[in-house]
């Protein structure tokens, strides 16, 4: 189900997205569209792995 909802979000046309996360000490503040589809990558790709560990 999160997986779903994250491939939907790839769909959102925005010029600029801002998430809010951080990581250790570095805080995003804006990602362009490459950057936004390859976080989502990771995400969904981090996601299948706990589902479906090699």
């Amino acid at each position: 189900m999160l997986v779903g909802a994250l491939e939907k979000l790839k769909n959102v046309q925005a010029d600029v997205i801002i998430p809010s996360l951080a990581v250790g000490q570095d805080l995003i503040a804006e990602m362009n569209r490459a950057e936004w589809h390859m976080a989502l990558d990771a995400a969904i790709s981090s996601l299948d792995e706990g589902v479906n560990p090699q």
